[in-house]
């Protein structure tokens, strides 16, 4: 107990200087989006679940041809094997709780039944939650325990020869997966906020070290910020589909502001899509147009980040060309 109090101890202190915040922001019992976080998990188990969140999908623009060894090596497994996106653990884990019920005097009995209620437990927990279990980083959370529970049942097995098998099954299935991984990545690039357009995003802002640059769509600031070991002044004013009173101040302030530099996604890949309209549109009514600066690019070359700036209407147009080249079209 005294060290899972010293392992919560920033947690604990936290909701001491805002009493009960963790509870009261996100304890609410819901079953909304029950679908949907069954459907996260699944994927989390099968090893699908990255695929087109950390490595971009064949449907994306300006595939490459491998150029590593390991890449063109992953690129013939998958294209030979039939470009397996699952593997087989969803299945190794109903045989194995049948296994465990079945063997129910087999040696490691206890530690499977722990994998099971433990990981249970967890995964219902997430379920009745608002807002736990959407994302692929929450099912994880239930990691160890459905290889704890394969593991235990699969060992019980009397015959070695079957043990063998199935755990080799398993390891093969999971590599081919793995070769689907490292195939996209080297063809398609990465996606989302796992971007590599990141990397030049980080070099064109350091022309802009002294100005005030504003970031309006989420999954941009941490990675910017880390890169740039905080030498830029990045402030993060995310543009919601709903802007209280407090919010609507801050954005006309960043309107208002003749040092500011925006940062955005392009529109089709905004996390909050729209982020851009809706600034465009308060700024409109404010009397302020949009300026594009430059538009950075993938190393697939696709356009992911656009970097802008709002003037007052009717004034000339100062593009930054010394800093960021000519505007995109």
């Amino acid at each position: 107990m005294l060290a899972f109090v010293l392992g919560a101890l920033p947690l604990l202190v936290y909701n001491v200087k805002h009493p009960n915040t963790t509870l009261g922001d996100n304890a609410h019992l819901s079953l909304e989006n029950l679908p949907v976080k069954y459907a996260v998990l699944t994927s989390a188990v099968d090893g699908s679940g990255l695929l087109g969140y950390l490595v971009a999908s064949d449907s994306q623009q300006n595939p490459r041809e491998p150029s590593s060894l390991q890449g063109r090596a992953a690129s013939w497994i998958s294209e030979h094997s039939g470009r397996r996106d699952k593997n087989l653990m969803p299945y190794a884990i109903l045989l194995a709780t049948s296994i465990v019920l079945l063997w129910w005097r087999a040696p490691g009995r206890r530690a499977a039944l722990f994998a099971a209620v433990c990981g249970g437990v967890t995964f219902l927990a997430m379920a009745v939650t608002r807002n736990a279990g959407t994302g692929i980083h929450h099912s994880v959370l239930l990691w160890p325990m459905p290889q704890l529970l394969v593991g235990v049942a699969f060992g019980a097995l009397p015959w070695r020869w079957l043990r063998v098998g199935m755990v080799a099954l398993l390891v093969g299935s999971n590599l081919l997966v793995v070769s689907r991984y490292m195939a996209q990545f080297e063809r398609n690039g990465t996606v989302g906020s796992f971007t590599d357009a990141v990397f030049p995003l980080a070099e064109s802002l350091a022309a802009s070290a002294s100005e005030t640059i504003y970031i309006i769509d989420w999954g941009i600031f941490e990675s910017v910020d880390f890169l740039r070991q905080g030498k830029s002044h990045l402030h993060p004013l995310l543009m919601l589909p709903t802007v209280d009173p407090a919010q609507r101040r801050d954005i006309d302030a960043m309107i208002a502001d003749p040092h500011a530099l925006f940062v955005d996604h392009v529109p089709s890949r905004e996390a909050f899509a729209g982020a851009d309209a809706r600034l465009q549109a308060i700024a409109q009514t404010e009397g302020y147009r949009k300026e594009p600066i430059h538009t950075v690019t993938d190393r697939n070359g696709r356009a992911v980040f656009q970097l802008f700036r709002l003037h007052p209407q009717g004034r000339r147009d100062r593009l930054n060309a010394m800093a960021f080249g000519p505007p995109a079209p």
